[in-house]
């Protein structure tokens, strides 16, 4: 499934001005700038502006501060976060009066909302998703005449995300009227990408439906829109044209490659890589893994490997595509026989596999019961082929048979003793884990609840008009002692680490971790919210977002890591 890309930049622009003090606005035209060159650096001046913002002052420097830290956030693929921001952002921007905006009939942010459907998209939450695009519609509808342009661009990135909810739910003709209403508004431009653009989302819809003639009809037509731009020597000064040409092959390759057409799809592959398009990254990855494919369907296996392993080595491939290409490769693997391999394969899928899942506790067990079931699946691939090699060089038939039958029997015996050896021990462990972890979270819960008491005494004598001010400021600060007394975190510590001790030695020994560092991981590990941490740790959820900022620094985490999956992958 592709994964919906945002067109932000028109909105950013025309959003940009300058409305209060000036020192606000000066952060704020860093985050701008600092958006897409430099997004950790964009954040920086974002929480810059939230930290000195006053939140009782309603103002677009504020709405427009959260707004482009979530869309940073998103474009670094913190979606939960990046919420955070831009729900609080339609909040400022609702309160605003009309003559403060600049578009002044619009009723919620459009761009926003697509952000939001799109995370929902994302996660294949059609139907949330479809409301947020519709409303995000009506908005874009509601443009002033001199915004006419970006209405366009907003209408047609919208519905083009609506049609694409349509392809994945099979109603064809409402993603065909949608598609439309596009090429028709982009005739109006008359910007041969977009045109292109239109025509490959014309070939997706026919190709899904089967109609060959139909897509090689659109296929033409981005061909001509190509040649034509080529011509004219256009394309140099703007490769977008050749992308989207790109594109329209790679879209005939996908189809021909899942009908079994192997030989016209790696041409197709071929035609598309040989316009040296720098495509997305990850888009290059996945033409890898389908290159491969098809000559796994020649079996042309070396080759396939060497495309797969070109993939792993790379340093852009997202968390998804790597388990694909791993995936890939373990049928290579497979096919070649090449066992010791394919072990170490599926060893990485497992690994992977568990970064992509939300919940690591859940999965736990399951991921023992994998690792089991490899190390069984290690005895039993060693036991074939020794047999093969056996009957091949050395042991005249029927003795061969003989040793066979007899190996079975004595493997099946022992493979039954050592699985109940196994769970047996594995029964011990889970147990013991199992206590202990029930340990650690109800010492995290009671501390979550003596903060809440204290917290509240702390609101209830700020009541009390008969206690005096200096007695008063006094109760103040022992209640706060109370609730940061590190003779209980250091008890959390210590339960933290009896249960994973492992986890606490791999990030002790890479990383630089302070008590503050380590509690926040610890905290991350155990799935809790930054709600929830802040009412653990007796801070505000500002100061959390801060820590979890300055802690993916200290991580050396990339843009396109997020904290929570890299903490759950060690």
């Amino acid at each position: 499934m592709k994964k919906i890309r945002l067109h932000v930049f028109l909105l950013i622009v025309s959003f940009w001005q300058n409305t209060h003090t000036q020192d606000i606005a000066s952060v704020n035209d860093s985050l701008f700038k600092y958006t897409f060159q430099d997004p950790q650096k964009a954040l920086e001046f974002g929480f810059k502006a939230i930290e000195n913002s006053d939140f009782n002052i309603i103002s677009w420097d504020l709405f427009e501060t959260n707004y482009l830290i979530g869309q940073t956030l998103f474009y670094l693929n913190f979606e939960k976060e990046s919420f955070d921001y831009l729900i609080q952002a339609l909040s400022i921007f609702e309160k605003l009066p009309k003559e403060k905006r600049l578009y002044k009939q619009i009723n919620k942010p459009p761009w926003i909302l697509v952000t939001i459907g799109n995370g929902f998209y994302n996660t294949k939450q059609y139907d949330k998703a479809k409301a947020y695009y519709i409303e995000a519609i009506e908005n874009f509808n509601l443009y002033e005449t001199n915004f006419e342009e970006d209405k366009i661009y907003g209408l047609n990135s919208t519905e083009g995300n609506l049609a694409l909810i349509n392809l994945e739910l099979r109603e064809f003709d409402k993603s065909l009227e949608y598609y439309n209403q596009i090429l028709d508004r982009r005739k109006l431009l008359n910007k041969v990408s977009d045109l292109i653009f239109s025509y490959n989302q014309f070939i997706n819809l026919y190709l899904k439906q089967d109609n060959i003639e139909r897509a090689k009809y659109y296929l033409a037509l981005s061909k001509k829109s190509f040649n034509y731009d080529l011509r004219e020597g256009n394309f140099k000064s703007d490769p977008e044209i050749q992308l989207q040409y790109a594109k329209s092959l790679v879209n005939f390759a996908d189809y021909y490659k899942e009908k079994g057409g192997f030989r016209y799809a790696l041409e197709l592959y071929s035609k598309a890589k040989g316009l040296k398009i720098i495509f997305d990254p990850t888009e290059h990855m996945r033409v890898n893994i389908s290159i491969a494919d098809c000559y796994q369907g020649l079996n042309e296996f070396s080759t396939a490997e060497q495309y797969l392993l070109e993939n792993l080595n790379s340093t852009y491939l997202s968390l998804q595509n790597r388990i694909d290409s791993f995936k890939s490769l373990a049928k290579v693997y497979e096919n070649m026989n090449q066992y010791e391999n394919l072990i170490s394969v599926k060893d990485s899928i497992i690994h992977y596999s568990n970064q992509s899942l939300s919940d690591p506790y859940n999965t736990l067990d399951n991921l023992e019961n994998i690792i089991l079931l490899s190390e069984k699946q290690i005895e039993i691939n060693e036991s074939q082929q020794k047999f093969k090699r056996a009957l091949i060089l050395f042991i005249p038939a029927v003795l061969i048979l003989i040793l066979i039958v007899a190996t079975l029997r004595i493997n099946n015996n022992l493979q039954n003793e050592r699985s109940k050896r196994l769970e047996l021990e594995k029964k011990n462990l889970k147990e013991e884990l199992n206590k202990k972890r029930r340990e650690l979270f109800s010492k995290t819960n009671f501390i979550m609840q003596r903060n809440e008491y204290l917290q509240r005494l702390k609101d209830n004598l700020s009541q009390d008009n008969n206690i005096p001010q200096v007695h008063f400021n006094k109760i103040k600060r022992d209640i706060s002692s109370l609730i940061t007394a590190e003779a209980t975190y250091d008890e959390f510590d210590k339960k933290f680490i009896e249960v994973f001790p492992d986890f606490y030695k791999k990030m002790n020994g890479k990383y630089e971790l302070s008590k503050v560092d380590f509690r926040l991981i610890a905290y991350i590990k155990m799935n809790k919210s930054n709600n929830e941490i802040a009412q653990i740790s007796g801070i505000s959820l500002r100061t959390v977002q801060s820590q979890r900022y300055r802690l993916s620094k200290k991580l050396n985490l990339k843009k396109n890591q997020n904290l929570n999956a890299f903490i759950f992958s060690i």
